[in-house]
C-alpha cells in the first residue's frame, strides 16, 4: 500500500464581525483589544466573544502549520486556554490581538513537533485520547460553556 501525502490548502480566514454592538460601532481590532482587560479579570462572556471572533483565523493559522488533525486540535484548544490565562499580559492596546494569539500558535505548533507519519488504520479503530489534549479540550469546553465533542472534532474550523 502506498501512502500519498495530503495536499494542504491554506486559506486566510479574517476575524469574524459577529453581530454585536461593539463591532457595529468601531473597528474589529479595537473591539478585540478591548476584550482583553475583561478576560484578564475572569469575564467568560468576553472570552466567548473573543473566541467567536477569532476561531476561524486561528484555526486557519494552525492548519497552515500542522497537517495532523489530532495535533491541530490539541494546539487549537491549548492556544485558547493559554489566551485565557495570559490575557493580563496583553497590556498594550497597540499590539494586535490576532498577532499576539498567532505568536502563541507559532510556539505551540513548534512544540507539537513534526507531524507524525501515521500508519494506515483499520476501519473502526479508535485513537486513544492524548491526556494533554483532553485536558486542554475540557478546560476550553468549561470556559466556553460548550460541549467537549464540538471542540474536539477534527474539523474545528467549522465549530
Amino acid at each position: 500500500m502506498r501512502i500519498v501525502p495530503r495536499k494542504i490548502v491554506v486559506r486566510h480566514v479574517p476575524p469574524v464581525r459577529a453581530d454585536c454592538a461593539d463591532c457595529r460601532t468601531g473597528s474589529l481590532s479595537e473591539h478585540l483589544s478591548a476584550l482583553m482587560a475583561p478576560i484578564s479579570r475572569g469575564s467568560r462572556d468576553a472570552f466567548v466573544t473573543l473566541f467567536d471572533h477569532t476561531r476561524g483565523t486561528v484555526r486557519a493559522g494552525i492548519n497552515s502549520r500542522l497537517r495532523d488533525p489530532h495535533s491541530a486540535a490539541a494546539v487549537f484548544a491549548a492556544t485558547y486556554v493559554e489566551v485565557w490565562w495570559l490575557a493580563g499580559s496583553h497590556t498594550d492596546p497597540e499590539v494586535d490581538v490576532i498577532a499576539w494569539i498567532d505568536r502563541i500558535v507559532d510556539r505551540r505548533s513548534a512544540e507539537a513537533g513534526p507531524d507524525p507519519v501515521a500508519p494506515p488504520k483499520e476501519p473502526g479503530s479508535v485513537d486513544a485520547a492524548d491526556p494533554q489534549h483532553l485536558r486542554a479540550a475540557l478546560e476550553l469546553s468549561s470556559l466556553l460553556g460548550r460541549p467537549v465533542d464540538s471542540l474536539t472534532r477534527l474539523d474545528l474550523g467549522r465549530c
